[in-house]
């Protein structure tokens, strides 16, 4: 941080729903560009490795897979760079699928935050797929890497002082009591929000009213 102010990135890379292959690589070339600009604090969309709209082929094990292995060649990507990056996938947990996003830095995985609140409404059936994630964090192993998986996980930066992350995953922040008021409450100071929908008829004129 500097003068207590620090640079965030929120990048809506180009996907193709399934495709991880082509996700990844755009990824990566949104991290680097985002590289060049400083950004410290890199943001994804919910699912982008995958897409969010893949409806009954998050039931294939195939497209879980190749989302842990992309995940995993973008770990190893970002070796050498302190920026904290945050990417959305699928992620699967003794035989269940949880919404998730990964937190990475310097080659690192941190641990993955959890979606708690999945909709089920309208264009939204997110039950059908995923499970409810964990508010305390459970232990995951991924590629022989064991990090925390849950809600209530705070990321504390040591190379810049005083910055402390954590973050929610789109509907969590539409409910009653989001998991981003116990994150403020606990001493984050940047709470991400790692968000994607559906994309309707009237949609974008109803997100322009929210802001």
């Amino acid at each position: 941080m500097r003068d207590g102010f620090v640079r965030v990135a929120s990048v809506t890379p180009d996907i193709r729903v399934c495709d991880v292959t082509y996700n990844k690589e755009n990824i990566k070339k949104a991290i680097e560009k985002e590289w060049e600009y400083k950004s410290k604090i890199i943001v994804f969309p919910e699912l982008c490795l995958t897409g969010y709209t893949c409806n009954d082929l998050f039931f294939q094990d195939i497209l879980i897979s190749e989302a842990k292995k992309a995940l995993k060649e973008i770990v190893e990507f970002t070796s050498g760079h302190k920026s904290v990056v945050f990417i959305g996938l699928p992620l699967d947990f003794k035989g269940k699928l949880y919404n998730v996003a990964a937190a990475i830095s310097d080659g690192v995985l941190l641990g993955f935050i959890n979606k708690l609140n999945l909709p089920n409404y309208g264009e939204f059936y997110e039950e059908r797929y995923f499970n409810r994630g964990f508010e305390e964090p459970v232990w995951v192993d991924f590629f022989d890497n064991v990090v925390p998986m849950g809600a209530n996980i705070l990321f504390e930066c040591t190379n810049f002082q005083g910055l402390t992350i954590a973050g929610e995953i789109c509907e969590d922040l539409w409910v009653a009591n989001p998991p981003s008021v116990s994150h403020a409450l606990a001493g984050a100071n940047v709470i991400i929000n790692a968000s994607a929908s559906n994309d309707i008829v009237g949609k974008k004129a109803y997100r322009d009213l929210l802001i």
